[in-house]
């Protein structure tokens, strides 16, 4: 089953490179007693805590390492791009994380079925005006360089070429949520689920459009 980019929804998927059929690609993973799963490290993914890994990609990649009988490896990363380069160069099997699927990297590899829904958000700080549209968007807006985010706002400036915005190759999502609250950006995009885990410690951020 191959689930489409529809609207503004990401899907956590797993993705394989396309330059193997399937089954010769498992054949090389049984024979190599290793399956290498990249995902970007956070804590809706994967991260370490008192030195036992955890996250819900961190999870699912496990178990079907325990499945195949294989040892797992896992990549951590710090953005999509990231995972994207090497699932070129044939340096991971899989890549498990919120990956949004576009047309470029449909050519490239093969997206599995998605198990989770999740939706970005434009994020701003509680007080300011709600924008109910991108028209509405007045202020600085700043993503994270290779994040889901930057690849939501590219497509989107295809269809509306008044959209500004700019990459930080330097702060990571949690940073920018961070600046949103100090007032040095107006807006950022994350996902709903990093949104809601963020809420606790920066009440003051809120979402604006999905």
């Amino acid at each position: 089953i191959f689930r489409l980019f529809i609207g503004l929804t990401l899907l956590l998927t797993l993705v394989g490179c396309d330059f193997y059929t399937p089954s010769s690609q498992l054949e090389q993973i049984r024979q190599r007693g290793e399956i290498r799963v990249g995902t970007i490290y956070g804590p809706t993914s994967y991260y370490q805590r008192d030195d036992t890994a955890q996250g819900f990609d961190y999870e699912l990649a496990k178990n079907y390492a325990d499945w195949l009988g294989v040892k797992l490896t896992i990549v951590p990363v710090n953005s999509s791009d990231e995972l994207v380069n090497l699932l070129k160069k044939g340096k991971l099997d899989l890549a498990a994380a919120a990956i949004m699927v576009t047309p470029e990297r449909r050519q490239l590899f093969r997206f599995g079925p998605g198990f989770y829904q999740v939706s970005p958000k434009l994020v701003y700080r509680n007080g300011k005006p709600k924008p109910d549209s991108l028209d509405d968007i007045k202020g600085k807006l700043v993503v994270a360089a290779g994040s889901t985010g930057e690849d939501l706002l590219k497509e989107l400036s295809k269809t509306n070429p008044d959209l500004n915005w700019s990459v930080s190759n330097s702060a990571d999502l949690e940073d920018l949520l961070r600046q949103v609250v100090e007032g040095k950006i107006d807006y950022t995009v994350v996902q709903d689920t990093v949104l809601a885990r963020s809420q606790r410690y920066y009440p003051e951020l809120t979402e604006g459009l999905t």
